[in-house]
């Protein structure tokens, strides 16, 4: 990806050898790193994402998967005396009836859904770490897969 740039501020986002627009709305094509004009706008390659960036982008795009492969995975994932899916099915039993509705209704389990965090990552029972979390969701989109 190149960045559009007026001065060293960034404009926006081209891809290379796209054509782009100026603010001015003047045209210009191929995008290539490198070009400039003299009114000072440039291109040039944009940085490589951070992998904190690169994690959050897995995340939003990556991280689902359908529910018996999610469920498959917390049946595989040992928690206290017995597995995540155990733990997830005792605070089901304990839950108000909007929550046990709304979790039976999930056909797509989402990393950054906010259910996720409310059964997985709340102190009061489930309490996994956002790396935990990541790597039960890498195992249920293996099962997706598989």
């Amino acid at each position: 990806m190149l960045h559009l740039m007026k001065d060293g501020a960034v404009l926006a986002e081209v891809s290379p050898g796209a054509s782009f627009s100026l603010p001015d709305g003047r045209v210009v094509m191929p995008a290539v790193s490198g070009w400039w004009n003299d009114d000072g706008f440039s291109l040039a390659e944009a940085p490589a994402p951070t992998d904190a960036e690169l994690l959050l982008i897995e995340r939003a795009t990556d991280m689902k998967a359908y529910r018996l492969a999610f469920e498959d995975a917390c049946e595989e994932t040992a928690f206290g005396e017995g597995t995540l899916l155990d733990a997830i099915d005792a605070l089901l039993a304990a839950a108000d009836p909007m929550t046990r509705r709304r979790y039976a209704n999930i056909t797509i389990f989402e990393r950054l859904r906010p259910e996720v965090a409310g059964f997985l990552q709340n102190p009061a029972g489930i309490n996994l770490t956002d790396s935990e979390v990541d790597a039960l969701f890498r195992l249920a989109k293996n099962k997706d897969t598989a």
